[in-house]
């Protein structure tokens, strides 16, 4: 093949040009993320049940549901959450990878099953599916410097004129306000007036609902009608209430000419549909935007068209109120990509001087360098068949194929001017050169890409991961080595000349000096390769030291998953002591603020109400979204700074827990870094029984060394008052119970009436007794039923009220009652050993008939891994790959054993600098262990095929191995050094995305370097010993054609003839 491309350079060079245009177009229209599609997919339900405690609303809501949609198709798992505002929240985690679409429409359809069976108030209310979103895109939080509006005000402007059109951008999945409730009528009745004037709630009920509706009028005149008839004319009626003041005059009831009206006995006022939150952006009222991004999108386009969205509303908005960016997420990816551009120009320099350093011709210099655009951006035209995207991962398979993509044709190169230094002309040279590395170039980019086909076999974030980065790399790989048989060696007869050797140049000095430092290596390398090849009996044995070495090294190295990056944020949350109200929580929350305060914090935004670590809206926690200024602008990383706040959290005399978090490492699988345990109740002893068994396990755990904090979330003991309707006192005083618990409800809870359209949108009308009515137990003597006489009974005489200690949610996992423990590793242990210690912990002190366990958000997917083919059936499963294709390349089963003996010795070093480096091994760090299987094989590759050759040629066993080791160094040095000087930026980086590329980047370069200085002399000694423990030999008639191929085709021949 290389033969008809040095005949037709051109077509070669159009090949080439034509591959890379079509990168080119395919690069510019692929979506920009920071990691490929890996995030579970997540359908919630939501549902509302005004005035129920968080066990009612989980038996009544929470039972029907989960039983009918457990197990729906391609669900991983499934959590909820029921508080004591009544909210429920339900989140069916499916398998990454799955359809969200059709998730969706799956578990729409066993809600449907399980609708009837809910409450007739959760149905009224309506419950949501829709997919959950991960964290946010972006935050935008308006404010009111001048005071003018409050958080409600603030909250339902950005409902009304922004939260519709951003859900309009494209590549925009999800729009929530944090802040406050969104508007609704609110009816605060007067106990007091209600009782003076006799009226129970179910008047005020039914008086609203009956004039607050949608009312059609008709038509007058429509068809059919009398002959005659000349116009029809639309009427229309009083529908809906609109405004506070057609509240207030609705009347409850009239006696004559005395009207009793809703004003008369409540304060009609236009509020929010809840009042469990309020938001703060840097000690200012505030409510935020938070905008996610759909699965698929380019997230940094749909930033940026966010963004210029809200620049164009910022000048519409109402004087007294201002909007920012408080958050942006894709500053990281941003940061990273950019990085990794820089770290693609410094390899792509880097590789530049190492091969005009060997072949000293910016000629023989140029022809490599062609190679590296021409099969990078060519392997973009893949992307959009296969459905990749240019993230981190893929870039980064990109910055690690320049030193592979070049090898190639430096392979070619360097063998071209070897003959043409020995007097061939250019074009004979290209001819000549082709013929002997034709073979090594092919084996080369087979076994590179043969290791990576078994980690297609792995599912889930790993295999997504291992997919995108080893197909980047395999991809690349083939373009690069089809350029090497084509368009490598169409330019070396091209632009390739005779040395001068009389010509001096301004390098002439440096140019000696380096030729006679490699003489003196080449000849070293030379003595030693046949010194230790005649002495097997101490090679062999330093060799299997290598071996044997691997598993003691490996074993100090943690294991992992992925490590925690700096993304440019935090979190933190405050969790105050039980019972809690709001108002305390925000005056607690100024202090909370103020010990986040830092040079390095550039916007903070916390939400008073809402817990972050279990997803409750409860007055008494808060929020806060911690953006940091950019990585140039300060010197510490952010888990540096996680610490350092951490601290003044201690110091800031707060009424409670305080936690700086980092984020999740993966965008949308839980809220914060970590692990994530849930401890399931089996057998449904309730939940006190779950809360001492949590007790036990959190106290066994936090004195494992490998943990610095485990904390249960479960909240079980907090202090309530159980209000019991006497069934006995009921009927003795006549009042219907129904009656009695919905007046119960109503006035302390919030009860939901109708609708009432405004400002374009449909909102929600409640009653609820006003604020001093429900400051305390005592208050309920003014609550009154009306009985079956029509006599008014207080409610107090109905009940039996004790004080008691009751969880503040319910949780379940997978239909079980559960709690959650979120427990943070202790420095210098990964997340992975502390699932082992907490898994020891489980087996200690739990029954595992009555209790069980499981983990969710990442630790549950890191806890799949473990589960799944290990890194040592993919590592083997590789070598076997590559060691078949050696196989049908070699037509030998044993030779192919000469090039994986020195193998370990890559593996050892990277082991080695995985523990020098004190790094876990993550993901990256298994992918760069990968790779080094192919990697270390090509310098033997190099080596044995040409030995092989020199064989074939006449020569005996040692002298063909020590020539192939001569001749060889040059290509290998090169290719090596060109490898690992390209990846020493990975290894040296910083900034977001760093802990990535440091882990890719000590493996691969530490690994093959030591490959490359210690492996190098020991390939000879293994080809040595497997030709001799095999005895495999060559002859000249290797080289010449089969004698039977040779009498078929002349057969065919006279065959033809006649």
């Amino acid at each position: 093949m290389s033969a008809f491309f040095i005949k037709h350079p051109a077509i070669a060079a159009v090949i080439a040009i034509v591959t890379t245009l079509l990168g080119l177009v395919c690069m510019f229209n692929l979506p920009i993320s920071q990691y490929p599609e890996i995030t579970p997919r997540t359908i919630q339900l939501q549902a509302m049940f005004p005035g129920a405690s968080a066990q009612a609303v989980a038996d009544s809501v929470g039972t029907p549901l989960e039983r009918q949609i457990s197990g729906v198709q391609g669900m991983d798992y499934m959590t909820s959450v029921s508080s004591n505002n009544g909210v429920y929240n339900l989140s069916v985690i499916f398998e990454p990878g799955s359809d969200t679409d059709i998730d969706q429409v799956l578990t729409n359809m066993r809600y449907g099953q399980a609708s009837s069976q809910l409450p007739q108030e959760v149905q009224s209310t309506g419950v949501t599916i829709k997919q959950q979103p991960g964290l946010p895109l972006m935050i935008y939080s308006l404010t009111s410097p001048d005071g003018s509006y409050n958080s409600v005000d603030l909250a339902n402007y950005a409902q009304v004129k922004l939260v519709d059109e951003l859900k309009r951008v494209e590549g925009v999945g999800e729009v929530q306000v944090y802040g406050a409730g969104r508007y609704a009528i609110r009816i605060w009745l007067d106990t007091s007036k209600m009782t003076h004037y006799g009226v129970s709630v179910n008047e005020v009920r039914g008086a609203i609902s009956a004039q607050n509706t949608t009312n059609p009028g008709g038509k007058i005149g429509a068809d059919p009608v009398p002959d005659g008839q000349e116009q029809t004319i639309t009427v229309r009626t009083q529908g809906r209430l609109s405004e506070p003041h057609e509240f207030e005059d609705i009347i409850i009831r009239q006696n004559g000419d005395e009207i009793l009206y809703l004003k008369d006995i409540a304060k009609v006022e236009l509020g929010a549909e809840d009042y469990s939150a309020t938001g703060r952006l840097n000690g200012e009222v505030s409510a935020a935007i938070v905008i996610f991004q759909s699965p698929g999108s380019n997230a940094i386009a749909t930033a940026d068209r966010v963004e210029k969205l809200l620049e164009a509303k910022a000048p519409l908005m109402p004087e007294g109120i201002t909007g920012r960016v408080s958050l942006d997420t894709t500053t990281a990816v941003r940061y990273s990509i950019d990085e990794i551009k820089h770290t693609f120009m410094e390899a792509v320099i880097l590789v530049a001087l190492v091969v005009y350093v060997f072949l000293q011709n910016w000629r023989a210099t140029l022809i490599p360098l062609i190679a590296v655009p021409v099969s990078l951006i060519s392997t973009f035209c893949l992307f959009p068949v296969l459905g990749f995207s240019l993230n981190t991962i893929s870039l980064l398979g990109m910055v690690l194929a320049i030193g592979l993509v070049v090898d190639d044709a430096i392979v070619v190169v360097e063998a071209v001017q070897e003959h043409i230094d020995k007097g061939l002309n250019p074009r004979m040279a290209s001819f000549a050169a082709m013929q002997e590395v034709s073979g090594p170039v092919i084996a080369i980019a087979l076994v590179l890409a043969a290791v990576f086909l078994p980690s297609l076999l792995l599912e889930g974030i790993t295999g997504t991961l291992f997919k995108q980065f080893a197909v980047t790399i395999a991809i690349s790989m083939l373009i690069s080595a089809f350029n090497a048989l084509t368009l490598s060696p169409a330019l070396c007869a091209l632009l390739l000349k005779p040395r001068n050797a009389g010509r001096k140049s301004l390098f002439s000095p440096f140019h000696r000096l380096f030729n006679w430092c490699y003489g003196r290596v080449s000849n070293g390398y030379t003595r030693m390769c046949g010194s230790l090849a005649r002495k097997l009996a101490i090679s062999i044995p330093l060799l299997l030291l290598f071996w044997g070495a691997v598993a003691p090294v490996a074993e100090r190295v943690p294991g992992g998953f992925l490590p925690d990056e700096d993304q440019g944020f935090l979190l933190a949350c405050l969790i105050l002591k039980p019972n809690t109200s709001l108002q305390v929580a925000y005056e607690q929350d100024k202090k909370f603020e103020a010990a986040l305060q830092d040079p390095a914090v550039k916007n903070l935004t916390t939400v008073v109400g809402l817990n972050i670590l279990n997803s409750v809206q409860t007055p008494g926690a808060c929020i806060a979204y911690i953006e940091l200024k950019d990585w140039s602008e300060r010197p510490e990383t952010s888990a540096e700074l996680a610490g350092k706040l951490q601290g003044k959290l201690a110091q800031a005399g707060l009424d409670g827990m305080a936690m700086v978090l980092e984020p999740p490492a993966i965008p949308g699988v839980g809220t914060a870094n970590g692990v994530t345990m849930v401890l399931e109740d089996l057998e449904g002893q309730g939940v006190a029984y779950l809360h001492e068994q949590v007790q036990r396990f959190q106290e066994a755990a936090s004195r494992r060394p490998e943990i610095s904090l485990c904390i249960d979330m479960m909240m079980a003991d907090m202090p309530q008052k159980y209000v019991n309707l006497d069934k006995e006192k009921c009927k003795f005083h006549k009042v219907d119970i129904d009656v009695a618990n919905g007046i119960l409800a109503s006035y302390n809870g919030s009860s939901f009436i109708n609708y009432f359209n405004a400002f374009g949108q449909q909102w929600q009308v409640y009653i609820q007794a006003q604020g001093e009515d429900r400051a305390s137990l005592e208050k309920m003597d003014g609550f009154f039923v009306t009985n079956a006489d029509g006599a008014r009974v207080p409610l107090s005489a109905l009940v039996n009220i004790r004080e008691i200690e009751d969880t503040e949610f319910v949780m379940h996992h997978n239909i079980y009652n559960a709690a959650k423990l979120n427990v943070m590793p202790r420095p210098g242990h990964s997340t992975q050993q502390v699932m082992d210690a907490l898994e020891e912990v489980f087996h200690q002190t739990m029954d595992p008939t009555k209790v069980g366990f499981d983990y969710q958000d990442m630790s549950f997917q890191e806890n799949k891994v473990r589960n799944s083919i290990g890194l040592g059936a993919i590592f083997t499963m590789s070598a076997v790959f590559a060691f078949l294709i050696l196989v049908a390349l070699y037509e030998k089963w044993s030779l192919p054993l000469a090039v994986f003996l020195t193998v370990p010795i890559a593996v050892l070093g990277a082991y080695a600098g995985l523990f020098w480096q004190g790094m876990e091994l993550t993901l990256y760090a298994q992918i760069g262990l990968v790779m080094l299987v192919g990697l270390a094989a090509k310098n033997a590759i190099l080596i044995v095929e040409f030995a092989n050759l020199e064989m074939q040629r006449g020569k005996g066993l040692m002298e063909a191995t020590l020539a192939a080791a001569r001749l060889r160094l040059r290509p290998i040095l090169m290719t090596s050094l060109a490898f690992v000087l390209g990846c020493i930026p990975l290894m040296l980086s910083s900034g977001s995305g760093a802990l990535a590329r440091n882990a890719i980047g000590t493996v691969v370069v530490i690994g093959m370097g030591v490959a490359t200085l210690v492996g190098a002399f020991l390939i000879p000694c293994s080809y040595v010993s497997i030709m001799r423990l095999f005895r495999i030999k060559f002859s000249l008639n290797d080289l010449k054609e089969d004698p039977d191929e040779v009498g078929a085709r002349k057969y065919l021949a006279a065959h033809t003839k006649d």
